[in-house]
């Protein structure tokens, strides 16, 4: 049997280490070959390096010069070092060296024309990397000979590579350099950082002194291999690194404590891609003229890197829950994602087995206990787990999730779509008799709470107590925007974009936060893995918490998520409104206001079974008795001018409202509360026109095919399958993105000139916003705080001479359109922005608000109006294209609002933990 043979059986067999060593026999007597086995040799090295994330311990290689060139005080070190080792790694102790190859005044040239370093020298040392298969090599000496078996183990295993350094080995790598002699190594000069001498030519880069002092040996070893060590703290300050000093190596011994340089298992190591990231190595080249090393290169230059997958943290919280972390940490072993993972245990104190738990469990290797010795919150400690993490992904994981299959590769794959920033999964937990699986979660939504006029968040299940055979397709279920936080994935970069969790919350809703802060804040979606291999304790998490405490969370933590996203929320539920979906994760319920013995009635009730038919929407039809009370309606289409909107009764704030003038068009834009829908429909061209002539706000045109193609029937004639499709596009088109503003008009209280200047502005104002497809109120002073603003967006004040009261939950804004030094510093303060009329009065305010403030002109420049007297231009506006600038301000601050900015942690946080 050839060895060809041999690698392929044993690579067939599972056996990596075998298959790479044939292989490498291979490409050392025939590199004619080394092409075509390229592929194999790039299999052998991924199962090799994937040994240890699969629960075998990884192989440990301490690599020190010879007795004779080491001396006693290098070889105890590195005996030291293996003992680091010794409880979590297969530890193989190598010395080697250039006795007998050549003179200690050569051994920096590793030149083969001056027969300094021979082929069968350099396949000597091939052989004793052949011969020990490391995952982490530690060079215990920074000399020529050693760096050599770290250059070959990285070539052949793809091994970490660490080097370690103390004041001895420094003068001795300085002595392996060309002319090492000649330079002169102070001790106290180089741990205090100062007088390194450079060298050039060396296997390292070369080393210049810097601002700092120098660029020290360390730095370089650092940039050609993995990782650093170094032997004191004076050392440490010099050269950075992992401080590993006699003492700590004495407290290691017999201990099982896992070291740093095995967490994760097996980083992911430099990787030598091309020639060009072989610099550093210009004094080792004449090695090339080994076969079986230019074959190495040769490959190197070929295979993508082993290590592309991006590396995983998990972050687990946990307080006397040891059963449960080792049920998690067993299920995590026996179905570990194909990437470097590492796990971190972030411990409230717990008085129970988690220690050993952790130190004696499958996943030992790679997990970090970080006790924290008291309770702090899910998201304090969540952050403080990530500012740990090491890799460019994290999972936020509970202990009380048991995973039946490797589900953690597939909610990586989902997160590769550049359009999802967070993924979570479907889980499932125990019936009440224990013997069944019913689903826990499949996403949030959101369902209306009177008690809080808000959108509160719940857990989506499915409606069969237990799960039949079937469940219905990922592509099938309405758009979330958040998943629960027991298993979410999310890239490092995503999550220290929002600050991470935000930790005004106690043991709820911070994920539902964190999912539409990142969404809105990178435009992006949040997607849940349809799966049945999740499996969730249902109410261990917070079994421990007494009712009346659990209370008072879920009251602290609903308060501050409407602080925090109620605007964001009625938008939400308006966009998914236009896409055939509510916040609540099922299809609209649409009603039509219309009264019993009106000529349209019979229309409507036929529209209303076409919606329900052709697009699975719940219609209805209210008499004129039930026209107020809109408990579980997303839309009314209102079919009578004598509808008043402010008279409804009960119902979401966020409902959106429609007029459908079929007739008597005028009389619509006559009412007094003709600012208060949402949107107009109307049957003709000419129609709409008018609509926007009037109120600056396009209205759909219901008509054959489309709701915005030319008109070619009237409406009443229309099947009501076509209105019901072109009601679909209506709302789809106007609806996306829209705002509910009200702008707060101080009139009546001031003089007839100035009240008249702000309302022309004011109305001004709404029709520019209205003609971006916002829905736009003015309330005069009576109206202020009327009774339903809690639908609002966002509310504009044009101040006056009276003082508005923000609600927390809008974004408010104010507009300072007189002089207003006399505003108190609380009042302004009290709002997301101020705008002010003149740059004089900003620079003024700007010095005495805490709030963030701009100029905005009420006029254009061009008009010539005054900011301060608000005189009233003697021409007829046009708002679409003069208030253009004032209308962008405005939006931009909205936008930027949209996800408020966190306050302070609220009195008493930290007496709900």
């Amino acid at each position: 049997m050839t060895l060809l043979e041999r690698a392929n059986r044993a690579l067939l067999r599972g056996d990596a280490v075998r298959a790479i060593r044939f292989f490498v026999c291979c490409l050392h007597r025939a590199p004619i070959f080394a092409p075509s086995l390229v592929a194999n040799l790039q299999l052998g090295r991924h199962r090799f390096q994937s040994g240890p994330l699969s629960g075998e311990y990884p192989r440990v290689l301490l690599c020190s010069l010879s007795e004779g060139e080491a001396g006693a005080t290098g070889s105890e070190r590195a005996r030291g070092l293996a003992r680091l080792y010794a409880s979590h790694a297969r530890v193989a102790l190598a010395q080697t060296g250039l006795t007998g190859v050549a003179s200690p005044r050569a051994r920096g040239r590793l030149g083969m024309d001056e027969g300094v370093l021979s082929v069968r020298a350099l396949e000597r040392f091939l052989g004793q990397v052949l011969a020990q298969p490391s995952h982490l090599v530690h060079l215990a000496q920074p000399a020529l000979p050693t760096i050599l078996v770290g250059f070959l183990a990285k070539l052949v295993w793809g091994s970490r590579v660490v080097v370690d350094l103390d004041a001895g080995d420094l003068a001795i790598a300085l002595a392996s350099m060309p002319g090492g002699d000649d330079v002169g190594f102070d001790h106290d000069t180089a741990a205090a950082g100062d007088g390194l001498l450079a060298w050039q030519d060396g296997p390292f880069h070369e080393v210049r002194p810097s601002t700092a002092g120098c660029l020290s040996l360390a730095r370089a070893c650092l940039e050609a291999f993995d990782g650093l060590t170094v032997a004191n703290s004076d050392l440490q300050q010099v050269f950075g690194g992992l401080c590993l000093t006699e003492d700590t190596l004495a407290r290691m011994r017999g201990r099982k404590a896992l070291p740093d340089l095995l967490r994760p298992c097996v980083p992911p190591s430099t990787s030598w891609q091309t020639r060009d990231q072989l610099d550093w190595l210009k004094p080792l080249q004449p090695l090339e003229q080994l076969p079986v090393i230019s074959s190495l290169l040769a490959a190197h230059a070929t295979l993508p890197a082993v290590d592309a997958e991006p590396g995983l943290s998990i972050v687990v919280l946990t307080l006397d829950g040891a059963d449960l972390l080792r049920r998690l940490l067993q299920s995590l072993a026996r179905h570990r994602p194909r990437r470097a993972l590492e796990i971190i245990v972030v411990d409230h104190g717990s008085r129970d087995e988690t220690a050993a738990v952790i130190a004696n469990g499958p996943c030992a290797a790679f997990t970090r206990h970080l006790n924290r010795g008291r309770n702090y919150s899910f998201a304090a400690s969540c952050n403080v787990g990530a500012r740990e993490a090491r890799f460019p992904l994290l999972l936020f994981l509970n202990n009380d999730i048991e995973l039946c299959g490797n589900v953690i590769d597939k909610m990586v794959a989902r997160l590769a779509d550049p359009a999802v920033s967070v993924v979570g999964i479907e889980q499932r937990e125990q019936c009440e008799d224990a013997r069944e699986l019913q689903w826990h979660h499949r996403g949030v939504a959101f369902r209306w709470d009177q008690n809080f006029a808000f959108w509160r968040p719940f857990n989506v299940t499915t409606e069969d107590a237990v799960l039949g055979p079937d469940a219905e397709p990922e592509s099938m279920r309405p758009p979330l925007l958040a998943v629960t936080g027991s298993m979410l994935l999310v890239a490092r970069t995503d999550f220290e974009a929002v600050d991470g969790f935000h930790e005004a919350y106690v043991y709820g809703y911070e994920d539902v936060d964190f999912c539409l802060a990142v969404t809105a804040r990178l435009n992006t979606e949040v997607a849940c893995v349809a799966s049945r291999a999740v499996i969730h304790g249902n109410g261990v998490t917070r079994a421990k918490t007494t009712p009346e405490l659990k209370r008072r969370q879920r009251v602290n933590n609903l308060l501050t998520l409407e602080q925090r996203f109620r605007p964001l929320l009625n938008r939400h539920q308006r966009r998914l409104l236009g896409q055939g979906w509510t916040l609540r994760g099922e299809r609209p319920h649409v009603a039509f206001a219309v009264r019993a013995d009106a000529d349209d009635c019979s229309t409507v009730r036929a529209l209303a079974t076409a919606l329900g038919r052709l697009f699975g929407w719940r219609a209805s039809v209210f008499d004129s008795d039930a026209w107020y009370a809109l408990e579980d309606v997303d839309a009314l289409i209102v079919m009578d001018d004598d509808y008043d909107p402010r008279r409804i009764r009960s119902g979401f704030a966020s409902v959106v409202l429609v007029a459908w003038a079929r007739e008597g068009l005028e009389r619509w834009l006559q009412l007094a509360w003709r600012e208060e829908f949402d949107g107009y429909l109307v049957s003709s061209r000419q129609a709409a026109a008018r609509v926007e002539s009037a109120l600056g706000q396009a209205a759909g045109v219901l008509e054959s095919g489309c709701a915005h193609g030319t008109p070619t029937e009237d409406a009443r004639e229309q099947s009501p399958e076509r209105l019901a499709e072109c009601l679909r596009q209506h709302l789809a088109g106007q609806l996306n993105g829209a705002c509910r503003i009200a702008i707060k008009v101080p009139i009546p209280g001031q003089a007839s000139a100035s009240g008249a200047a702000v309302q022309q502005l004011a109305e001004a104002l709404g029709k520019g916003l209205r003609g971006l497809g916002h829905r736009v109120r003015l309330d005069a002073l009576p109206d202020w705080h009327r009774g339903d603003a809690e639908g609002d967006d966002v509310s504009l004040v044009l101040r006056g001479s009276t003082p508005y009261r923000p609600r927390l939950s809008q974004i408010n804004l104010l507009w300072l359109l007189e002089d207003g030094s006399t505003v108190p510093a609380p009042e302004a303060n009290g709002f997301d922005h101020v705008f002010v009329a003149s740059s004089p009065l900003h620079e003024q305010l700007r010095e005495r608000l805490r709030v963030s403030t701009s100029v905005l002109l009420p006029y254009p420049a061009t008009l010539g109006a005054s900011a301060l007297a608000l005189t009233p231009p003697a021409v007829e506006l046009d708002a679409t294209n003069l208030f253009r600038p004032q209308v962008e301000s405005l939006m931009r601050v909205c936008q930027s609002r949209l996800v408020r900015p966190r306050p302070g942690r609220p009195d008493g946080v930290t007496g709900l933990l």
